[in-house]
C-alpha cells in the first residue's frame, strides 16, 4: 500500500483587474492630483484640521502634500471589524483578501415589492429593505439602500439610522457616497428587494466557486471507483450521498428543473419566486430585538434632532 501524505488543499480562483504596477501607478496620480489640483472643503473646522496637519488652505480649496497622505496612510490600522449589533460576533473582517457583500445606499426611488410600482423610498422602505438583508445569508453588511424622503430632509438621516439598527443585526455601514449596489438597479437611483433576493443566490454560487475543490485520498475516492467498475452507479453509494450536499451549491431561487416540472409547479419566473420570497420575509421574519434601553436611547435621538430643528 503506498505512502500518501494526509495533506488536502484546495486553491481558490484570484480575480484581479489591475498589477501591483498599474495600482502604485494610480496612487501615485491621485497624490498628484491632492497636491496640484486639490479639493474644495465646505467645512471650516476641517479646513483647519487639514491646515494644522501641514496642507495648503486657500479659502475653501485645500491641497494636501503627498508627505501628509503618506502619513495618514501609515495610521490606519491593517484590519478592520464589524460586529453582529445583538450578538457581539465579529462578523465583517476587513483584510487581506476578505470580500464581503452588502447593498447600496441612498436610493431615492424603490420597487414597492406589493403594488410593483417604483415609489420614493420611505421610512418603511428602508425597513423592509434591512429586514430583508437581515434574512439573506449571503448579505454579510447592510446599508440604508434608500433615501427616507417622507421626514424633514434636516433629520432623515436620523430616521434612517433608526430603522435600520431596528430592522437588523447585521453590520451597518455608512459612506458619503455609492454609485451601486446589489439592489441597485436604474443607475443606482432604484432598489429593487427582488433584484437583491436574486443576487442573493448569486453570491452564494460565487462564494461556492471561490471555496476551490478540494482533492485528498477522501474525494478521490479511488477505492470507491475500483468498487463500483465501469458502468457501475456511483450516484448510489454512499461515498456520493456523504459528499454531495457540500460539494454542490443548492440556490434559493433559481430554479434547474426540467421544463416539464417547471410548468407542472406553476411556470413562475424567477422575478415571481424572489417576490413571493420578500413578502414572506417582511410578513414573516423576526429580527432578533435590541434591548430596549437601546431602543429608547435610539428613539430620543430622533426626538432630539426634531426638537433642535422646531
Amino acid at each position: 500500500m503506498p505512502i500518501t501524505s494526509t495533506y488536502s488543499a484546495s486553491v481558490s480562483p484570484l480575480f484581479r483587474v489591475l498589477t501591483t504596477s498599474q495600482i502604485e501607478e494610480i496612487v501615485l496620480a491621485a497624490q498628484e492630483v491632492l497636491e496640484r489640483t486639490g479639493v474644495t472643503v465646505h467645512d471650516e473646522e476641517a479646513r483647519d484640521i487639514l491646515a494644522k496637519a501641514g496642507c495648503w488652505v486657500e479659502g475653501i480649496l485645500v491641497r494636501i502634500p503627498s508627505a501628509v497622505v503618506r502619513r495618514a496612510l501609515q495610521s490606519v490600522p491593517n484590519s478592520v471589524t464589524f460586529c453582529n449589533s445583538r450578538t457581539g460576533s465579529r462578523d465583517v473582517l476587513l483584510e487581506g483578501y476578505n470580500a464581503y457583500f452588502g447593498t447600496g445606499s441612498d436610493t431615492p426611488f424603490t420597487i414597492d415589492p406589493y403594488s410593483g410600482e417604483r415609489t420614493c423610498s420611505t421610512t418603511e422602505s428602508v425597513e423592509r429593505a434591512c429586514k430583508v438583508i437581515d434574512a439573506l445569508p449571503n448579505l454579510d453588511f447592510v446599508m440604508s439602500l434608500g433615501i427616507v424622503q417622507d421626514i424633514a430632509a434636516l433629520v432623515f438621516d436620523r430616521h434612517q439610522f433608526e430603522a435600520q439598527i431596528l430592522n437588523t443585526s447585521k453590520p451597518i455601514v455608512t459612506t458619503a457616497h455609492d454609485i451601486h449596489g446589489f439592489a441597485d438597479i436604474e443607475y443606482g437611483s432604484t432598489s429593487s428587494l427582488e433584484f437583491l433576493t436574486i443576487n442573493n443566490d448569486v453570491i452564494g454560487m460565487a462564494r461556492r466557486l471561490m471555496c476551490g475543490i478540494g482533492v485528498s485520498n477522501e474525494t478521490l475516492a479511488l477505492d470507491v471507483i475500483d468498487s463500483v467498475g465501469p458502468g457501475g452507479d456511483l450516484l448510489s453509494e454512499p461515498h456520493t450521498l456523504k459528499h454531495f450536499k457540500t460539494e454542490t451549491h443548492f440556490p434559493d431561487l433559481i430554479d434547474s428543473q426540467r421544463y416539464e416540472a417547471w410548468q407542472a409547479a406553476g411556470s413562475k419566473t424567477l422575478f415571481e419566486r424572489a417576490n413571493e420570497k420578500v413578502r414572506s420575509i417582511i410578513e414573516t421574519y423576526e429580527v432578533d430585538p435590541l434591548p430596549q434601553d437601546v431602543v429608547q436611547g435610539v428613539r430620543e435621538v430622533v426626538e432630539r434632532a426634531h426638537e433642535a430643528l422646531a
